[in-house]
């Protein structure tokens, strides 16, 4: 609850569906462990890049920004995000920035 509640507070939110996806992102909750009247959303993959990509695009329609995606080497996800990003139809003005760590076996 106190997650659900703080999304929002800080994001200005009054969707309970898009309190319950981004809260789902941030932490999700195990089975039965959603309190009363809290609405939860289990997000597929697609769901979860579209979840991130809607509320990218309405942080970035005022101004531009930057997103800084670090160790991507260790979450297909980021370069998933990425990707879908650039394919939306509607253009969100966001730099995104991906970081690796380059692995030397020796």
């Amino acid at each position: 609850v106190e997650v659900a509640e703080r999304v929002r507070k800080v994001l200005a939110l009054e969707d309970d569906d898009d309190v319950g996806a981004l809260t789902e992102l941030i932490r999700p909750l195990a089975r039965g462990e959603a309190p009363r009247g809290v609405r939860t959303v289990k997000l597929t993959a697609e769901a979860r890049l579209e979840t991130m990509a809607r509320f990218v695009h309405r942080f970035t329609s005022t101004r531009p920004s930057v997103m800084w995606l670090d160790d991507a080497q260790w979450g297909p996800e980021a370069v998933a995000l990425a990707a879908h990003l650039l394919h939306r139809p509607e253009a969100s003005r966001v730099v995104v920035v991906m970081t690796t760590q380059m692995m030397i076996n020796y």
